[in-house]
């Protein structure tokens, strides 16, 4: 899953005491930017694979540091202490709590939609995963909805903060991640070893760089 991580991400920001929109995008992909760098290492491991049915023609072959449960769970617990301890002091529960689980939804997310390669333990050990990429017809709405989901959630509880140009800046970021999961889905398949990371990342810090202009433009609806 891709985009569909920013759904949640939405879900939760916008209130008087939520984490900045920023940073919750940043928490729901805090698991890729781990396993694009670990990958660039060398650490972590991917491949292309043209016979996989369905979308991402991938085989993601060892990512136990960043994508088991057992993994998941300790980055989301240190990126929750971590922003916590940023916070203004009456939010820092708050701001741990949906963090952290935020950081923990990649994993569930990922569950759906992987095939069988995400562990529980960080080890190489058994593996899981429903494989709904293999069927697009099930890929595709999932998708949407919980995008779509949480930008509806977003946009109820706020509203924009002035008359500029940031009062576009919802719809024209949903736009721009439209294009990225298109591109994601039906682009050609990017297999170069160097490449293909530097890709995803950059597509993160585009949607994360899109999202603080957005949580900036706009404020809480009970304000």
């Amino acid at each position: 899953m891709f985009v569909g991580h920013y759904g949640l991400a939405l879900a939760v920001a916008g209130g008087r005491r939520s984490p900045p929109l920023g940073l919750t995008f940043v928490a729901v992909q805090a698991m890729d930017f781990g396993f694009f760098g670990l990958s660039l290492a060398g650490i972590e491991r991917w491949r292309p694979d043209a016979d996989l049915p369905g979308l991402n023609p991938f085989e993601l072959s060892f990512m136990p540091y960043t994508h088991s449960l057992t993994g998941a769970a300790l980055i989301g617990l240190t990126f929750g202490v971590l922003c916590a301890l940023a916070a203004p002091r009456a939010q820092r529960p708050v701001w741990f709590g949906l963090l952290a689980a935020l950081v923990l939804s990649h994993w569930g997310l990922d569950f759906l939609v992987h095939r069988p390669d995400l562990p529980l333990l960080i080890g190489d050990g058994a593996r899981y995963g429903l494989g709904f990429w293999n069927d697009p017809r099930i890929a595709i709405p999932l998708e949407m909805a919980v995008l779509f989901g949480g930008a509806a959630l977003y946009a109820r509880r706020t509203r924009p903060a002035g008359a500029g140009p940031g009062r576009y800046a919802l719809p024209a970021m949903i736009l721009v991640l439209l294009g990225l999961q298109a591109f994601n889905w039906f682009g050609p398949a990017i297999t170069d070893p160097l490449l293909f990371p530097l890709a995803g990342l950059g597509a993160y810090v585009v949607a994360t760089a899109l999202a603080i202009w957005t949580g900036r433009s706009r404020r809480p609806a009970e304000a």
